[in-house]
């Protein structure tokens, strides 16, 4: 028997972390880790129950935790503290109400033809190239983007948002390799920060057609106060970007790698929205949700103490075999798919279905559109994060 790795950012771990979380629900299924402090929970029916239990909090920026940062650390937390996925109720239900009138389906569906129109441009820059890396040249400018367009910012603003919100991820994400991503992240924090509110400035003045304007009219009653509808803003951005574009690069590293699947989708476009959810089991952005315990919670006859932090590892649930019939086969057939890639229960991602339209219409106009394609990478290299599952690069060939 293998013994179970203490790292999470081990360098076998990020580059396999399904492997990792098949030995955990194997072996221990709630998991203390000595190195991280805390637990992690992999089978499904814990990471389904633990999603909806009240005794659980998604608020891990409390003033112990706050008292370790620097001052930029800081800085950057007092705005991620407004952000609703950080909120329980009654924040998080009043936060995510006023979202959910300005995110509504119909605001989405209206998203679908500029959502086209931004894949097209972005699949014109790339096609007559020889070698392509779908992260950086496709992947990363379809979702924010579309974000940009949804909100009613200007083009010329697109790159600094797109390199505000990758700076941000970097202290998100823990991301190791990036040695000062408590400066960048501070930085980005305050210039969006200034930004937005400028912009909410110009919309009160000279209201839109965009979410912006939604956002506004969503709180006419002062629900939200202007510091909160900031911070939601830069949350869609964090939460819409790095790993829509994760998706989409994962998705075509798994078309590529299973070609008569690749097959399946280009002769047949119309499975693209059960693709969609077949990429996010299989391999999504995200490995897992940090909680904390509100009190003491007995689960698998194990104690998890008040005051514990969790990672509630959607990853891991998505491979079950209680769950799943042959969990690590990649089928975008797959009917029924119940799988957690978006949470469950009160903080299910309320950007969901503008992450699958976006990522059904990129990754279905790439497979049409794209005659001759292979894989250059022998080796995929992931950003070392425990809670996101990002791709650094995905080198491509392209036959033309």
């Amino acid at each position: 028997m293998t013994k179970i790795k203490n790292d999470l950012l081990d360098p076998e771990v990020i580059k396999d972390p399904h492997s990792y979380f098949r030995q955990l629900r194997n072996e221990d299924p709630v998991h203390w880790n000595e190195r991280w402090k805390g637990w992690i929970i992999t089978k499904y029916s814990d990471c389904q129950t633990l999603m909806q239990d009240p005794r659980i909090s998604a608020n891990r920026l409390n003033e112990r935790v706050l008292n370790k940062m620097n001052d930029e650390g800081r800085y950057v937390a007092e705005v991620m503290k407004n952000w609703m996925v950080l909120n329980d109720p009654p924040d998080h239900t009043r936060i995510r109400r006023v979202l959910q009138k300005a995110f509504s389906p119909r605001a989405v569906e209206a998203m679908r033809e500029a959502t086209q129109n931004i894949v097209n441009q972005a699949i014109e820059e790339i096609v007559d190239k020889d070698k392509v890396d779908i992260v950086s040249e496709f992947a990363f400018s379809v979702p924010s983007n579309v974000l940009s367009v949804m909100l009613g910012l200007p083009k010329e603003d697109f790159d600094k948002v797109k390199q505000w919100t990758h700076d941000l991820n970097t202290l998100v994400f823990i991301d190791l390799s990036e040695g000062d991503r408590h400066k960048k992240a501070y930085l980005a924090v305050k210039e969006m920060s200034n930004y937005f509110e400028d912009k909410f400035k110009e919309r009160r003045a000279n209201p839109g057609n965009d979410l912006l304007t939604a956002l506004i009219d969503a709180n006419e009653d002062g629900i939200l106060t202007d510091e909160e509808l900031i911070a939601q803003c830069i949350l869609l951005f964090q939460g819409g970007h790095e790993t829509t574009t994760a998706l989409i690069s994962s998705a075509i590293l798994h078309l590529l790698k299973n070609p008569d699947q690749m097959q399946k989708l280009k002769e047949n476009p119309s499975l693209i929205n059960n693709a969609v959810e077949e990429f996010i089991r299989f391999d999504g952005p995200a490995k897992g949700n940090v909680r904390l315990a509100l009190e003491d919670i007995e689960i698998r006859d194990k104690v998890i103490k008040k005051g514990d932090r969790m990672i509630i590892s959607n990853a891991s649930a998505n491979r079950d075999e209680d769950i799943f019939e042959n969990p690590d086969i990649f089928d975008i057939t797959r009917n029924p798919n119940p799988h957690l890639g978006f949470g469950h229960g009160s903080h299910y991602c309320l950007g969901n279905q503008l992450a699958r339209l976006e990522a059904r219409i990129a990754i279905n106009s790439f497979v049409q559109r794209i005659e001759e394609v292979k894989l250059a990478d022998r080796e995929l290299n992931y950003h070392p994060t425990a809670v996101a599952r990002l791709l650094k690069s995905l080198n491509i060939e392209i036959g033309n």
